[in-house]
């Protein structure tokens, strides 16, 4: 049944392999994992927030979506840790500026500020337009 789950380069590496060589179960799932576990996701660690950095012309949105989605696979959340991560990550802007005066305490209370900037900067700029 497992066979039937197969796509696309696994189907085809499942039909290379010659008749007789599996006997088992537990044959095959070592001979595929052998195969495919470079294509393993890698888990998050805490450190790769702090790795990550607000590019030049990267939106405060994207930045955001991107820290969260990251977040969000870290096994072990640590609040504290995502909160200093993120302040530290941003660039220097008029938002980052606002964060340091009143710095938040919670992960909710940043993106309900980021929503609030984000929709006050898009107003702004269909004002302008």
């Amino acid at each position: 049944m497992f066979v039937g789950t197969l796509t696309r380069t696994a189907l085809q590496w499942f039909n290379k392999i010659l008749d007789d060589t599996i006997n088992s179960f537990q044959t095959f799932s070592h001979m595929f994992l052998q195969q495919f576990a470079t294509n393993q996701v890698k888990p998050q660690k805490l450190a790769d927030l702090f790795d990550m950095r607000q590019k030049e012309g990267e939106s405060l949105r994207a930045f955001l979506n991107l820290f969260c989605e990251t977040t969000i696979k870290i096994n072990s959340p640590n609040e504290e840790m995502f909160l200093e991560a993120f302040m530290n990550r941003l660039q220097t802007n008029p938002f980052s500026e606002f964060m340091l005066r009143d710095r938040p305490k919670t992960m909710k209370k940043v993106c309900r500020r980021a929503t609030t900037h984000m929709d006050v900067e898009e107003t702004m700029k269909q004002k302008r337009a």
